[in-house]
């Protein structure tokens, strides 16, 4: 059914005057509730809401009919509360009506005090304060998720006794696909006779968006642009994707409005990768995602399991998302924790909105490479050309992985000259730094290998930039994870004599975890950790050799000294 329709039969059914029972079914998360307040409170604003008293019960966890009727005469408030639900005054109104109730002026006290927690609610005076409920507009939500001892046959009977003999209107919300087969069809039957009106909300993503993000927001075109591209039709999962992005539009007012186009498309994304696994592209996937890498593989050359990801790459290509950069990972950080790392989202939007001023997001290189991704009129050696011409007029912004891609397709078509040619020229443009050249720093896998000749002259330039790295915040480091190359390559330079003062220097928890962290590295069976393990054993020994309780420690900490040579030899 159409969204349209089922929005225009609300608003029909809250602006008239009839008692009738109306169903909206839907699966969970599509936004039932969050519509029908949504229409409630349209309806409330435009003074078209013709009820006289509203009362909302959601069925989740009540056990028994009595339960219900309590929950239906315990929510009832003035129209104009519709939305924010009862508080003190509307009790204190109960509680008055509730005087006027049975012989005597019985009062309704005991209810009351129940619904605090004050008294014990007995059937007898449950059936008392339901006889409140009258000429009123009922809500009765999650009727799948009732407890035990509420039969949804109940509800339903409910529901029509409120209709016809109470003149109110009714309205069910319901996922009908969660109850059990056998239930469903008698539910179905049961509801034939009782509702007068059944809709399915089944929204598109368009509709959802348009739903879900309030017009007038300062994001909110951007946020239903990227959401239904993405094809997120499910309205809680918008919202809260909508209060990640309110948030980020808070921290970045700052910077350039480019800057705040590509945080609401990326927390978009990763929102839905972590909100709904079941139906995105895994988080992991994003991180490592690269448009031009993707361009290169054939799929049928893919390792298994390695083809599902290539399923997404189409919806991404409709994106402005080419590859996650650090601005994007501190997104995709903040999603998964539920806030944003302040410092850290400020430092990259800064470095970003530098890149937007220079106009790098728009260089020659992305051209060339969306004529290669977006048409099938331009000729190939244009495209080629395109390519190499963009990547010159680009070097120092241009991602190894991405130079690596760029690199691995002139090569494919017989330009391994261009290829070679624009490999010193890259690497003389990128920063000074030894990080750059790590190839360990940079999302190369198996399914994606860096260019060869790229490599290499990564490898050179990285031997010929000094490593000043302080050894002992490596070892620092390495305890707090894993190590690389580099960082082998740095230990298995220190001396005997250099480590030993190392060692005596520190002082407190980290003594512990530097040595330790040099033992482990030492245990590789490469140049550097063998290097690295005489040097250490060396300094250890002499440590251990002046004293007991040293010696003792360092066995604590799982070094043996060598065994002296045996006499006489």
């Amino acid at each position: 059914m159409s969204t349209d329709l089922v929005i225009k039969e609300i608003r029909r059914f809250l602006a008239s005057e009839t008692a009738e029972v109306l169903c909206i079914k839907g699966k969970w998360g599509v936004g039932k509730t969050y519509a029908w307040r949504r229409y409630l409170g349209e309806a409330q604003a435009q003074k078209t809401l013709k009820a006289k008293s509203y009362s909302y019960a959601s069925l989740f966890g009540l056990n028994s009919l009595d339960d219900l009727r309590f929950a239906i005469f315990e929510g009832k408030v003035a129209p104009e509360k519709a939305l924010t639900g009862p508080d003190v005054e509307s009790i204190r109104g109960l509680f008055d009506m509730g005087t006027t109730v049975g012989r005597k002026g019985r009062s309704l006290i005991g209810p009351i005090m129940s619904a605090f927690g004050q008294g014990d609610l007995g059937d007898a005076i449950a059936k008392s304060a339901f006889l409140l409920v009258r000429d009123q507009l009922v809500c009765l939500d999650a009727l799948e998720r009732a407890g035990e001892g509420l039969k949804q046959r109940d509800v339903l009977g409910l529901a029509s006794f409120l209709k016809e003999q109470r003149n109110c209107k009714v309205v069910l919300l319901l996922n009908d696909a969660a109850m059990e087969t056998d239930e469903q069809k008698e539910f179905e039957r049961l509801l034939e006779k009782v509702v007068d009106v059944s809709l399915v909300f089944e929204p598109t993503a368009a509709e959802a968006a348009a739903i879900a993000v309030v017009e007038g927001q300062p994001i909110g075109e951007r946020l239903r642009k990227a959401t239904t591209t993405l094809g997120v039709s499910n309205i809680r999962v918008i919202k809260k994707i909508e209060r990640l992005s309110l948030r980020l539009a808070e921290l970045l007012a700052p910077f350039r409005v480019e800057v705040l186009d590509q945080a609401i498309g990326t927390c978009a994304l990763a929102g839905w990768a972590v909100l709904e696994p079941d139906h995105a592209p895994d988080l992991d996937f994003l991180r490592t995602y690269n448009s031009i890498v993707m361009a290169m593989r054939d799929p049928g050359d893919l390792a298994a399991g390695a083809a599902e990801a290539v399923k997404w790459c189409d919806l991404l290509s409709a994106l402005p998302f080419t590859m996650a950069d650090d601005f994007d990972l501190v997104i995709f950080d903040g999603i998964k924790a539920g806030y944003f790392d302040e410092a850290r989202l400020l430092a990259e939007a800064a470095k970003l909105a530098e890149t937007f001023r220079r106009g790098a997001r728009d260089s020659a290189f992305d051209l060339a490479w969306k004529r290669y991704h977006h048409s099938l009129a331009v000729d190939d050696n244009e495209i080629l050309d395109g390519l190499v011409a963009g990547a010159r007029a680009c070097l120092a912004d241009i991602s190894p992985l991405n130079m690596s891609g760029t690199l691995q397709l002139l090569r494919e078509y017989g330009r391994d000259a261009e290829a070679d040619a624009l490999i010193p020229d890259y690497v003389a443009a990128l920063p000074h730094e030894r990080g750059w050249f790590d190839l360990s720093n940079h999302h190369f896998g198996e399914e994606d290998p860096i260019d060869p000749e790229l490599a290499a002259a990564f490898a050179e330039r990285l031997k010929a930039i000094p490593d000043d790295r302080d050894p002992e915040a490596v070892l620092l480091d390495i305890a707090s994870g894993g190590w690389n190359d580099p960082d082998e390559a740095l230990l298995g330079k220190l001396t005997a004599d250099e480590i030993e003062a190392m060692f005596l220097a520190a002082e407190g928890p980290n003594l512990r975890r530097i040595v330790q962290s040099a033992m482990n590295v030492a245990r590789h069976e490469t140049e550097s950790g063998r290097a690295l393990r005489a040097a250490l054993t060396t300094a250890l020994t002499r440590i251990a050799e002046t004293s007991p309780l040293r010696a003792r420690r360092l066995r604590n900490w799982g070094f043996t000294p060598p065994a002296p040579p045996a006499p006489g030899l």
